[in-house]
């Protein structure tokens, strides 16, 4: 299992499992939502963000969605929510996987891509510091011409949503968008 796989290289390195970060890209993004309830109720581990790189077919996949019980867990072990996604976000807001970690009260950020193809969203997280911000968003600034962020909630609106804009790339900024 994963937590058996993170304790052996934990072994392996020297250290503890801590400050647990989980990035999951379309519909690995329900992997990485589950593995923060896993990892939660089985071990009392708790991850600290989970990052979803445009989360397959538009939050539609009932199926892998958190339960209430899940999403009830991870709201409780503090875990924050960072959703990447393209700019008609907004839509997805009624889709019950969806709907059911903001009703659990999950602390969860939109992060509109700009430039929003499902495979471009994946791609440009490499080459802007995705990873990085999901090990640490305090520390890391993602760029303002490529990512808009909002704190969503149960009451957030296709509205609230769609008010998003852009800065435009600086020329100083030499790192490669897709």
């Amino acid at each position: 299992c994963q937590y058996d796989l993170l304790r052996q290289v934990a072994k392996e390195c020297g250290t503890i499992l801590h400050d647990l970060s989980s990035v999951g890209s379309s519909n690995g993004a329900y992997t990485s939502m589950m593995l923060a309830a896993d990892f939660y109720i089985n071990y009392g581990i708790r991850v600290k963000n989970v990052c979803t790189l445009d989360t397959g077919c538009y939050w539609q996949e009932d199926y892998l969605e958190l339960s209430e019980e899940e999403a009830a867990a991870v709201a409780e072990a503090g875990t924050v929510f960072y959703l990447f996604e393209d700019k008609l976000f907004g839509e997805d807001l009624k889709n019950t996987p969806l709907r059911r970690i903001l009703d659990a009260g999950i602390e969860t950020y939109a992060i509109l891509c700009y430039h929003g193809n499902h495979s471009v969203i994946s791609q440009n997280a490499y080459s802007l510091g995705v990873f990085s911000y999901s090990v640490d968003p305090v520390n890391t600034e993602l760029p303002t011409y490529q990512y808009w962020m909002t704190r969503i909630d149960s009451n957030t609106t296709k509205e609230d949503i769609n008010a998003y804009s852009f800065t435009e790339k600086p020329e100083s900024d030499t790192r490669k968008v897709f």
